[in-house]
């Protein structure tokens, strides 16, 4: 999901897929991987509680928004003066970030509930 977003900015701002691109990318999927850590435990807590599994998934993705949101929110902007430097070394690894970081965060909390849906009706 991640990646696609990470081509995509490179694309737009014409720059090289280079080793910091793929280090930015490599960054990027710990930052995913924890966003879904949080989801997820969320929704197990709420399924500890009894909650159904729709209501725990639509609980998470709502109470936990704001956390996500706010830590894509800071590290897109902590990037942003990378991206603008001009410095060629470091402006492909920000662009992957923020990207990336973008597209995975909105799919994030749309894909995983849906898919934590699914799986666990079907089980």
């Amino acid at each position: 999901m991640s990646v696609v977003g990470s081509i995509l900015g490179l694309y737009l701002f014409k720059q090289p897929f280079s080793f910091t691109a793929l280090l930015g990318m490599v960054s990027l999927m710990g930052i995913v991987v924890n966003n879904a850590i949080v989801l997820i435990d969320y929704i197990n807590s709420a399924r500890k509680d009894g909650e159904s599994v729709e209501n725990a998934c639509f609980k998470a993705a709502n109470r936990r928004f704001r956390p996500i949101i706010l830590s894509t929110a800071t590290t897109i902007i902590g990037l942003t003066p990378l991206v603008f430097s001009g410095s060629n070394l470091f402006r492909p690894m920000a662009i992957s970030l923020m990207f990336g970081l973008l597209v995975s965060t909105l799919l994030t909390l749309v894909i995983i509930p849906v898919v934590y849906s699914i799986v666990e009706t079907e089980v």
